[in-house]
């Protein structure tokens, strides 16, 4: 397992944020994150882990399977949805 691209994940979870036109506080209390938990991944200051639990929380509360974290955040390749 490779280590988390913080700038590739921050990227998307900002454009997710955005997308529901929340604050980072108002995501952090909505999906139940720390506030600081959701800085750090979102900014350059400490180390970049995404563990169990915040990451089971924001997969619940994004609706998306834990997979879809941690490929998003570069832990995992992408799986590309290839349609005919």
């Amino acid at each position: 397992m490779r280590k988390a691209d913080r700038s590739l994940f921050g990227r998307w979870l900002e454009t997710e944020i955005n997308s529901r036109g929340m604050t980072q506080t108002e995501f952090a209390v909505a999906s139940g994150v720390p506030v600081a938990t959701l800085s750090r991944w979102m900014n350059d200051d400490g180390p970049f882990e995404i563990r169990g639990q915040n990451r089971q929380k924001l997969s619940d509360f994004l609706g998306v399977p834990v997979d879809v974290i941690d490929a998003q955040s570069g832990i995992i390749d992408r799986v590309m949805d290839v349609q005919a």
